[in-house]
């Protein structure tokens, strides 16, 4: 991708904002940033900054409020003070608050100290005036995940409130101090349904896992009326290496799951330990029950190239996760292999085999990603599963090569 693009579509998206805030509608109550780009320089200064020119680019989904630009971590990538520009739903307007938590005005264009990895905090104020929300913008070096990362669950989840005063919150995974796990609850609080964090498909489980410690639960669950309507009738749980954009997830769900992460180590090896129980009753994406058929959970592991040969990033999602000619390397369970009395914990251990040779220096600047998944049902993505299904996870781990 070159540079002028991230510019081009900063500008066009700023362009669409602003004749969006004209007319007789009502006056807009989102108050949202959906992208925010800073400029350091010419092509050259980029490269020495970022490991891709679109890094400079963030879309920003509905539920996040950091945003974090990650850099190179040589002195050389080290950036100060920078112009920043920002695209916000309709209508809004952006104040950067200084230390006190006052409002300064702002416009896009204007510069952020970014020194030492301090971030900048923004409020975003909707049209009508009646709500706000609050956004901390960093640039720090890219955190990275250690080679041969382990996933035991036990102490890396916390409840995210969406919004203030938020009655339904869900349970998001952090790891390493990184943002690497996503799933689908956010998409599953669409449906409408006032359930409490427990009741969502991918929560922790408490004192059930390996040594009496703590795991992950992934439970497909009805959507309810509004998920029947739209021929959504199930949400499996799961969990990924990647990320979930709400912004899409009821017009093109397969798109809102954005599966893997940068990763700078060779995986050879997924293991790791599990459980599953299927549910009673397995249904079509109608709600009509596949007599006969019993539903099975689905975990795997895929290293894709995420940089075309033009520079363009690669982001595979629910249609191309599994079959993308951009994949190099995947280890998935057999279906022959799956434990389904959900009685014990039972080991699984997945070679990766890849069909291409990769160099080393391309995995070390991030020109791979690497998508770890589990689902409780393996045809979740096309909305067929059994309610009630059960998959449990712990102990996960990555073997890598180097």
């Amino acid at each position: 991708m070159k540079h002028s693009f991230c510019i081009s579509l900063l500008l066009g998206a700023i362009s669409l904002t602003l004749v969006s805030c004209f007319g007789d509608e009502p006056a807009n109550a989102e108050c949202d940033i959906e992208q925010a780009w800073i400029h350091v320089g010419d092509a050259e200064r980029v490269k020495t900054v970022f490991y891709h020119p679109y890094d400079t680019l963030i879309s920003v989904s509905s539920t996040q409020t950091d945003i974090t630009f990650s850099t190179r971590s040589d002195e050389e990538a080290i950036i100060t003070t920078v112009p920043i520009y920002l695209v916000t739903t309709a209508g809004a307007k952006v104040f950067r608050l200084d230390n006190n938590g006052h409002e300064v005005s702002f416009v896009n264009g204007d510069l952020a100290d970014f020194s030492n990895s301090t971030p900048v905090n923004f409020r975003v104020r909707s049209e009508d005036g009646h709500y706000h929300r609050n956004y901390s913008i960093a640039v720090v070096p890219k955190r990275e995940m250690p080679a041969d990362p382990e996933f035991n669950f036990d102490n890396n989840f916390m409840l995210t409130a969406v919004k203030d005063g938020d009655q339904y919150p869900y349970y998001t995974w952090t790891e390493y101090g990184i943002d690497w796990w996503a799933t689908g609850n956010a998409g599953f609080r669409l449906t409408g349904l006032k359930v409490q964090p427990m009741e969502y498909p991918t929560t922790p489980e408490l004192n059930t896992g390996l040594g009496g410690k703590h795991c992950i639960k992934l439970e497909t669950r009805s959507t309810g009326s509004l998920g029947a309507m739209v021929n959504m009738p199930i949400a499996a749980g799961n969990i990924f290496s990647g990320s979930f954009d709400t912004g899409t997830a009821m017009k093109e769900p397969l798109s809102a799951t954005r599966f893997g992460q940068p990763y700078s180590h060779k995986p050879i090896r997924m293991t790791g330990y599990y459980k599953f129980k299927p549910g009673d009753k397995m249904q079509d994406r109608a709600g009509k029950e596949l007599k006969g058929v019993t539903d099975s959970p689905d975990f795997y592991c895929v290293v894709y190239r995420n940089t075309d040969a033009d520079g363009n990033p690669i982001q595979l999602d629910g249609k191309t996760v599994l079959s993308s000619p951009a994949i190099v390397g995947i280890g998935r369970i057999k279906q022959s292999d799956i434990d389904f009395t959900g009685t014990q914990w039972v080991h699984f251990d997945l070679p990766i085999a890849y069909n291409a040779t990769i160099e080393r220096t391309d995995i070390e600047n991030y020109l791979y990603n690497t998508a770890v998944v589990f689902s409780s049902s393996i045809r979740g993505h096309e909305f067929i599963g059994a309610p009630g299904s059960t998959l449990w996870i712990d102990n996960v781990k990555l073997e890598c090569e180097y």
